[in-house]
């Protein structure tokens, strides 16, 4: 396993994400009998508007705002955000969000193009956090389902 990131959305359990050696999603969860078996989930993609396949990068991020919501984020090649979120054991198919940026000043900042830390501080958001090009703290957020 590869990247792997771990995410525990409620107390006793812990599931862990990573990527299996031809990039494949990989899936893993500890319950209170111990590990489970690893569950391929197949090669991670999203589907813009217009239909277009685009692949997720290596480097996945994870947070849970509930017992029963896992979100699980990656970047495209060319640094757009890629969501998914989990409810239970079922996985959604990825997001394709675009490229999330913040303001400084008059200019738009891109995100970057690694996997963001992202954090869920209560339910229903989701923080998304980088460094911008000058080592500035750069930030955005999912509400709902509007950034």
């Amino acid at each position: 396993m590869f990247c792997p990131v771990a995410v525990s959305p409620r107390p006793g359990r812990v599931v862990l994400f990573a990527r299996g050696p031809s990039g494949q999603l990989l899936r893993r969860e500890w319950a209170s009998a111990g590990w489970g078996d690893v569950q391929s989930l197949g090669l991670p993609s999203a589907r813009t508007e217009g239909g277009q396949e685009i692949p997720a990068d290596w480097q996945l991020a994870a947070c849970s705002s509930g017992p029963e919501r896992i979100d699980l984020f990656a970047r495209s090649p060319d640094g757009d955000l890629l969501q998914t979120a989990a409810g239970g054991t079922e996985l959604e198919p990825f997001a394709f969000l675009g490229s999330p940026a913040t303001t400084l000043g008059d200019a738009t900042i891109p995100l970057g193009l690694i996997a963001p830390p992202a954090v869920c501080a209560k339910a229903d958001r989701v923080d998304v956090f980088a460094l911008g090009q000058t080592g500035e703290l750069l930030h955005t957020w999912l509400e709902g389902s509007e950034w």
